[in-house]
């Protein structure tokens, strides 16, 4: 099965607690909108505190011509080895 949401990837920043500089953070997320990933970002990166930010984002359907999907894994072939 096919999930036929959009893969996003974005640049995320905030200036944590005792830094002079703003840190970012690079994050791959897939939701219907941007604003899905919201809670998730937030959730990774706990020292942000709510001060997080957006500084880019693109939709992330190809990269240099490959498409990407997202497909879901069935049980069975979730103990197989890629590599």
């Amino acid at each position: 099965m096919i999930w036929f949401n959009l893969n996003y990837l974005s640049c995320w920043s905030c200036r944590p607690k005792g830094r002079n500089t703003e840190q970012h953070d690079v994050f791959f997320g897939i939701g219907e909108d941007l604003k899905d990933l919201v809670r998730c970002i937030k959730t990774s990166w706990p020292e942000a505190a709510g001060e997080i930010h957006i500084d880019a984002c693109r939709r992330a359907d190809c990269v240099d011509g490959y498409a990407i999907t997202v497909e879901e894994i069935v049980a069975a072939e979730k103990n197989k080895k890629i590599c």
